[in-house]
This record gives C-alpha cells, structure tokens and sequence, in this order.
C-alpha cells in the first residue's frame, strides 16, 4: 500500500488476491499506528478483491480512490514499486 502524496509504503504479504484477504491485511494495517499518521489516501484498481472497501472507509478518516479501468498509469507510483518488489522477490517464492 502507497500514501498517495508522501509515496511512504507499506507491503505485507497476503494469502491470496480474494475480497476477504484483502479486507483482513488493511483491516491489520489500520491498527497499525502508522496509518493513521500517514496514510490520508490510497488509490486502488478496479480488481473485485477491492470491491468490498466501502466498508472499511466508513472505519478511517481515509480516502480511497478507485482508477479507471485499463488506465494503469493513474498510479504510476504502484506500478513502480511492483516492479521493484517483483525484481526482489519472485511470485514463485511470494
């Protein structure tokens, strides 16, 4: 996760790329005391693991944008940043 702004980042590792995976890591890093000192934003794709997070906005004084379908590079800083994990750490061992 990248705050829109201050492109500070947060990675952790999930079980899977469902709803319910995706929900339980930002549910963890919100009890984190970091969060809410850094991220006031963060923009996620259209994938349906982020199709839930209407519930988790109304949890945080976060704001969460949504980028247009097919239009990657409306979060470049993203792209970016997974490129470089992938340089690091293959999907196999991830």
């Amino acid at each position: 996760m990248i705050e829109r702004m201050t492109r500070k980042e947060i990675i952790r590792k999930i079980s899977g790329k469902t709803v319910e995976s995706v929900q339980n890591a930002i549910l963890k890093l919100i009890n984190l005391e970091i969060f809410s000192t850094v991220f006031k934003s963060f923009t996620c794709d259209n994938g349906s693991e982020f199709s839930e997070l209407g519930a988790i906005k109304e949890l945080v004084d976060t704001k969460v944008y949504f980028i247009h379908p097919y239009s990657s590079w409306e979060r470049g800083t993203n792209e970016c940043h997974n490129g470089l994990i992938r340089r690091f750490i293959l999907k196999v061992e991830a």
